[in-house]
């Protein structure tokens, strides 16, 4: 019978027996598991990413085509609030 173990269950005798062997092996294990997958994270977010150029053309344009074709409608004092609303936000973002 080995030394250190229970004669009935094969265990380590106590949990910090197990934690003495196996601990470290644990703890390294699991921050290299963290590491892949905060990388995997990285590298999908950059990829999804828009240029700011892009994040403040597109809602502009949008806004000048729409203040066009709206030209008469009592709405149309709400396009570029709105906007400017879309740019701060995709700005705020798009610095993420």
């Amino acid at each position: 019978m080995s030394a250190g173990l229970d004669a009935r269950t094969r265990r380590p005798s106590s949990d910090e027996d197990f934690l003495d062997r196996f601990g470290d092996a644990i703890d390294d294990r699991i921050a290299e598991t963290m590491d892949e997958l905060l990388e995997q994270r990285r590298t999908a977010s950059r990829n999804l990413r828009l240029p700011r150029i892009l994040v403040t053309v597109i809602p502009v344009l949008s806004a000048l085509a729409a203040s066009v074709f709206l030209r008469g409608s009592p709405v149309a004092w709400t396009i570029w609030p709105a906007a400017a609303v879309i740019c701060v936000a995709g700005l705020q973002r798009a610095g993420r």
